[in-house]
């Protein structure tokens, strides 16, 4: 993994940004883990959420190319493959809802 991660090969990334919030947690608490540890929990929790909730935002764009162009909701009519394609490989750094987070935990 580079210095700059992605979701796309993200049991890698993700091990690895959950390695980096870790070890922050633990700086920022003076190495109290009592401290650390739920703060790293919460922290990482709502990271996978989100990236969850982006992962189903981009299986709709999907999800609505298989439904005949006349049964598709007025929202549906607009999602386009090429949307997807280009949120795929895009650096963490450039997920507003996850960098967000990378950033507070900084």
């Amino acid at each position: 993994m580079g210095s700059n991660p992605t979701l796309s090969d993200s049991t890698d990334n993700k091990a690895a940004l959950d390695a980096k919030c870790l070890a922050d947690e633990i700086l920022a608490a003076g190495h109290d883990l009592d401290v650390a540890l739920p703060r790293y929990e919460a922290a990482r929790l709502l990271f996978g959420r989100r990236a969850v909730a982006r992962a189903r935002w981009l299986g709709a764009h999907l999800e609505a190319q298989n439904t005949p162009r006349e049964q598709r909701s007025e929202a549906a009519l607009h999602q386009y493959p090429e949307q997807v394609l280009s949120e795929v490989d895009k650096q963490v750094a450039e997920i507003p809802e996850l960098a967000e987070l990378e950033t507070l935990a900084r």
